[in-house]
């Protein structure tokens, strides 16, 4: 079965194997940045609520991609355009990677831009993913 451990692991070496992503971070947004010193374009990871639903466990993220933009906002739509390829890259690699790592990627992902934020004035794309992790009730694996 695959731990969150093992998630926050796939999401940064996806982030890391990635040429255009140049810092992955993992924490409440708030961090990032703050206590994290990122190099942009970066990804970042948060955790949403999971939810169990009979013999599966949904662990949710929400996925950040985000790049500076000059202040007289020049690149913004640029860099819209490119984190927006850059999620899709994303979700490319989490559906190749679901069937060996023991989960499904819900299919269904809304994009959402944002503009002018953190600290970094950085814009770019978030998005939320869920991960249908079977067989959670496996008795025997309790230590015991």
């Amino acid at each position: 079965m695959i731990t969150l451990n093992k998630v926050i692991k796939l999401l940064n070496n996806i982030a890391t194997d990635h040429k255009q992503i140049n810092s992955w971070g993992f924490g409440d947004l708030w961090e990032a940045g703050a206590t994290t010193k990122l190099n942009f374009p970066a990804m970042w990871g948060s955790l949403k609520p999971a939810t169990v639903n009979q013999n599966e466990l949904n662990l949710n993220f929400s996925i950040y991609l985000m790049d500076k933009v000059r202040r007289s906002e020049a690149n913004e739509n640029e860099v819209l355009s490119d984190t927006l390829q850059i999620a899709m890259d994303v979700l490319a690699k989490l559906r190749e990677l679901e069937n060996s790592n023991d989960f499904y990627l819900v299919r269904q992902n809304a994009i959402d831009y944002f503009t002018e934020s953190l600290d970094d004035e950085v814009s770019g794309v978030m998005f939320d993913i869920t991960l249908k992790i079977p067989n959670l009730y496996d008795l025997c694996s309790i230590p015991e």
